[in-house]
């Protein structure tokens, strides 16, 4: 199967997906609505949550996506996807 074709098939399972996943919420939200204001904490946010600064969590997310990207990284073997005698199309 040519590349563009898997490409077409793989979001046209997405958008399907995404209808059902959609189609499916609009039918069961009366039945979960009750569950879902049940817990109204107002605005919350991940600040408030933890009991700290906007900082610190900031910091937090960007080691975090670090150590992921090193890890991603060192899993892959390091390779970049950039080689020498790579056909550019």
């Amino acid at each position: 199967m040519p590349g563009h074709v898997r490409g077409r098939l793989d979001a046209l399972v997405s958008m399907a997906g995404i209808v059902f996943g959609s189609f499916l919420f609009a039918v069961l939200y009366p039945v979960l609505e009750g569950f879902s204001l049940s817990s109204d904490m107002g605005v919350m946010t991940i600040q408030k949550l933890l009991g700290t600064g906007h900082w610190a969590v900031i910091i937090c997310l960007l080691a975090g996506a670090g150590v992921l990207f090193a890890l991603l990284r060192l899993i892959s073997g390091g390779d970049d996807g950039r080689h020498a005698n790579a056909d550019p199309l």
